[in-house]
């Protein structure tokens, strides 16, 4: 089995317009472009901006995929 979500997250690195099909256990599928996971703070979405500024303290993200909320740590 190949790691489909690392090898597209390499990709991105070479090609910002990678897009992401993701198919979740209950059928949904998500198309979303792989950028997104490399976004910097000021492209983040207003209520992840506003979480991220309300954190305090010690953070632990689990399944942290690229490290883009960890970046910003």
């Amino acid at each position: 089995m190949k790691d489909t979500f690392g090898l597209s997250l390499l990709s991105c690195l070479e090609d910002t317009t990678t897009v992401h099909e993701l198919e979740r256990d209950d059928g949904r599928i998500e198309v979303f472009e792989v950028s997104w996971y490399y976004a910097p703070f000021k492209q983040w979405h207003p209520i992840e901006q506003e979480l991220a500024n309300r954190a305090r303290g010690r953070i632990l993200e689990v399944g942290c995929g690229s490290g883009r909320v960890m970046k910003h740590f």
